[in-house]
């Protein structure tokens, strides 16, 4: 039986020069925006070359053109990814009725979120409202948002 070494010098793998290897193109966006960033497609993040012992290596990170946003255009960007829709209106200064009573607590929270908040009380009692302020004050602070409901998470 040959030792593996001697089959691997021998086979044509042994001619062929070893190359660095290359990102593969970016694939093609659904309907690329027309003033879509040329660096990024517009998804907003990069994929850089690194060293396989980088720490960095394989991870995405913002593109330029996010990183040099202005305030309205990136929130605009934030509420539009966040899945707030209508609910972008709904913040704490607007808050009525029973839902009041918890903005404290619930402001607290969206200062510094930090573990589970659990909102339940009956129909019409404030819960989405309070939650949407949470995800309108983080949107505000420049933080990525994502509103799921309920039926979406248990998969219905």
């Amino acid at each position: 039986m040959k030792r593996l070494d001697e089959i691997l010098s021998s086979s044509a793998a042994a001619d062929t020069p070893v190359t660095e290897p290359q990102d593969p193109p970016p694939a093609p966006a659904d309907e690329p925006e027309e003033d879509a960033c040329p660096r990024c497609g517009g998804a907003g993040f990069v994929r850089r070359s690194r060293e396989l012992e980088d720490p960095r290596f394989g991870r995405a990170e913002p593109c330029s053109c996010i990183l040099d946003e202005t305030g309205e255009v990136r929130r605009s960007r934030l509420e539009r990814i966040s899945n707030l829709g209508a609910l972008t209106r709904f913040t704490f200064d607007a808050l009525q009725g029973e839902a009041i009573a918890a903005a404290a607590q619930v402001r607290a929270y969206a200062d510094a979120p930090d573990g589970w908040l659990v909102l339940k009380g009956p129909s019409g009692s404030g819960k989405t409202h309070l939650a949407a302020a949470i995800a309108n004050e983080r949107v505000d602070r420049g933080e990525h948002v994502l509103v799921r409901w309920a039926p979406g998470l248990l998969g219905g």
